[in-house]
């Protein structure tokens, strides 16, 4: 089970990691706002995405003791949301407490706006 989470960790960090590149190869305000940590907690498993200055992300299977930002989420859901892009489907989802995304600072905020459009919000 953790290894469908691992695997499906990777394919957010590629589509993470190719829009952050972009967006820091048009402006350069960006980079002020990493390294950013995120902890991503499911019932299938946990992982943490630390997104570096250059662009790169780091996926590693135990979470941060310091993230910017923390997405709990019920395996499922969190594909789901992901795949669909649907907005009324991750509003559903948050309010029926499946799916639920913290920020824990200013760089935490600014980056939620962008968890939450990956996830189809």
């Amino acid at each position: 089970m953790a290894n469908d989470f691992y695997s499906f960790a990777q394919i957010l960090k590629s589509e993470f990691e190719g829009k952050i590149k972009a967006e820091l190869s048009r402006s350069f305000l960006l980079g002020f706002f990493l390294p950013l940590t995120i902890n991503f907690t499911t019932n299938q498993g946990n992982g943490c995405l630390t997104i570096l200055k250059n662009g790169r992300i780091q996926l590693n299977q135990n979470l941060s003791s310091s993230p910017n930002n923390a997405v709990n989420a019920d395996f499922e859901t969190l594909k789901n949301l992901y795949y669909s892009r649907d907005r009324n489907q991750f509003m559903r989802a948050e309010t029926d407490g499946k799916i639920s995304i913290t920020s824990y600072d200013m760089k935490g905020k600014r980056a939620e706006r962008r968890i939450r459009e990956l996830l189809g919000y």
